[in-house]
């Protein structure tokens, strides 16, 4: 193994080690990679909606924010096609 990949690894299985000792079920590198996509993937769709009209982020609740018309139109807009 090249020398730069086994560092990667050694760093990994220090930094699963870590992770392991906080709260939540034991981790490995398939869950994380599977946390870190399902995140990658919300951030997407938040993204998404705040690109589209009528939608904001409300920094108090955390949350997409939007008008129920914005709402409709948009399931409308999606049902189409």
């Amino acid at each position: 193994m090249p020398l730069g990949k086994q560092s990667k690894q050694m760093e990994a299985d220090e930094l699963l080690l870590l992770i392991n000792g906080t709260q939540g079920g034991k981790k490995n590198a398939k869950k994380c990679q599977d946390h870190f996509k399902k995140l990658k993937d919300m951030y997407a769709d938040v993204k998404w909606l705040r690109s589209k009209s009528g939608f904001d982020w409300d920094d108090k609740k955390n949350m997409v924010t939007a008008s129920e018309e914005s709402w409709k139109e948009l399931n409308s807009e999606n049902s189409q096609g």
